[in-house]
């Protein structure tokens, strides 16, 4: 859970401090590892962004503020609101997509993201 979080929080970095942000996650699911049970965590943030707010332009530039800390997944479906799937040079087994409004809905950018199935955290 920590790996992802700290991830989105790269990502939440990018935007305004002041920007509210509604965390939305869950507790972590249970699942099978080897010898084992273990744990994955889905994460999701809105983040309320002011008007005027460019989501598509947002997107397009986040891979460059981002860095190398993030490679781009390719495999996104078509959907009608700007959308990038990341995932972390850190922990490239976790998932995340961002996503931002379409053009008739109030301005957010919404981070999602799923853990690999580990072992949980104490």
């Amino acid at each position: 859970m920590a790996e992802t979080e700290e991830a989105m929080q790269l990502i939440r970095d990018t935007l305004p401090a002041d920007a509210p942000l509604n965390d939305r996650s869950g507790e972590p699911f249970a699942c099978k590892l080897e010898g084992g049970e273990g744990e994955f965590f889905t994460g999701l943030w809105d983040i309320e962004m002011p008007a005027g707010f460019d989501g598509q332009a947002y997107i397009d530039a986040l891979p460059g503020e981002l860095g190398d800390d993030f490679t781009i997944e390719t495999n996104v479906i078509d959907v009608s609101f700007p959308v990038i799937r990341l995932r972390p040079s850190a922990a490239p087994d976790v998932l995340i997509d961002v996503t931002t409004n379409a053009e008739d809905e109030a301005p957010f950018v919404s981070i999602r993201a799923i853990s690999r199935c580990g072992v949980p955290e104490p």
